[in-house]
């Protein structure tokens, strides 16, 4: 699987810290910033870098209790009874319509986000395994989807009982990085390769690792998980 880095070597390249990584060839320069860009992923516990073909598993539990009673109150379409009612036969009397993926925007550019115009095409496919028996392949085009909060909210009437696994094959990331973001993984490839240039930081390289650690954790918080 591709990975595109949050910042390019040509963007690292564009400011006065290229000097530090003028020794390093094409390919070194490449995986410099996708070492970097990994390294704030994992620092800030979620994905921010376009992705596709995400694979996620969620047990399905905990009902909306909202939506508890919603049968009793309003007429129901056609899959929807034949859902409750095959639920009923077998005596299930809670399923499941709430689903959060991991990976999301939040409040931080979702403007930015891929698709964020059409964001219900991220989502490939939904399969829900039930916890007794048999499984289901979602229809993706019935779902509710409010991609800042990663809330997805399954057709009225979906047979998805309590205890199945659904699998969820999604894509999302930055399609465009925001500035700040992009600032901090230059950053990062630069702490990186003077720690490859010298291990032990012991080499007068003219800037100070602690600081640029300090820049990094404060600029990175708001993307935190």
């Amino acid at each position: 699987m591709s990975y595109t880095p949050l910042a390019s070597y040509a963007d690292l390249s564009a400011g006065p810290l290229v000097a530090i990584t003028s020794s390093f060839t094409g390919g070194e320069q490449t995986n410099l910033m996708t070492r970097a860009s990994r390294a704030l992923e994992v620092q800030a516990g979620r994905r921010l870098a376009q992705f596709s073909g995400l694979v996620e598993t969620h047990t399905l539990q905990a009902l909306d209790i909202d939506d508890a009673e919603v049968g009793a109150y309003v007429p129901l379409p056609e899959s929807a009874v034949m859902g409750i009612s095959r639920a009923q036969s077998l005596g299930i009397s809670n399923l499941v319509r709430h689903l959060w993926l991991n990976q999301y925007p939040g409040d931080l550019w979702p403007e930015l986000w891929l698709n964020a115009t059409s964001p219900l095409s991220n989502i490939a496919s939904i399969v829900v395994y039930r916890s007794f028996s048999g499984s289901e392949t979602l229809d993706v085009s019935a779902l509710q989807y409010e991609s800042d909060k990663g809330h997805i909210r399954l057709a009225l009437g979906t047979f998805a009982p309590q205890g199945s696994t659904a699998v969820i094959t999604y894509s999302g990331g930055y399609a465009t990085v925001p500035d700040d973001l992009k600032q901090l993984a230059i950053f990062k490839a630069t702490e990186m390769a003077l720690l490859d240039l010298d291990p032990e930081a012991r080499a007068d390289h003219g800037v100070d690792l602690s600081e640029i650690r300090q820049y990094i954790a404060d600029g990175l918080a708001p993307y935190m998980r």
